[in-house]
């Protein structure tokens, strides 16, 4: 487990003898981390979460709840696994399904690039240039 948050102590409380807390790690280290996992489990309901999508940058799938936002950024059997309940019984089945299974790291790359930086200021631009296209009768004289 690498972070720090408002759960470590509960969680540091409740961990087994093969868990870890690393604490706060810079970028390149938890990238280390994510490419050299079998998989990352995310077990908790997040809006979005970027968690998911950095793991599937690094090319390593996903074990999530699928609630909130990771049911937008978890394909289920292409870049990851989504545990439809939040019990360990759900989170092992799902762990056993995500090593078993052969996932692409392009695929799940490719996955989280749709939520890049650069696609999002193309998708913003875009229905920006159809809402003004749309207001002022199709005639749009500066795309932007």
């Amino acid at each position: 487990v690498c972070g720090r948050g408002r759960e470590e102590a509960r969680l540091r409380a409740l961990r087994g003898p093969y868990a870890r807390f690393l604490g706060w790690l810079p970028d390149e280290e938890i990238r280390t981390l994510y490419r050299s996992a079998a998989a990352t489990l995310l077990p908790g309901t997040e809006d979005f979460g970027i968690v998911p999508l950095e793991s599937q940058a690094c090319g390593t799938p996903v074990v999530a709840l699928g609630d909130g936002g990771a049911r937008e950024t978890v394909v289920d059997g292409e870049t990851g696994v989504l545990v439809p309940e939040p019990t360990v019984e759900a989170f092992t089945a799902g762990l056993d399904r995500a090593t078993q299974a052969s996932f692409d790291p392009a695929a799940a790359r490719a996955n989280a690039l749709r939520f890049s930086k650069a696609q999002f200021v193309t998708s913003i631009k875009a229905a920006l240039n159809d809402a003004i296209a749309e207001k002022s009768g199709g005639m749009l004289a500066q795309p932007w």
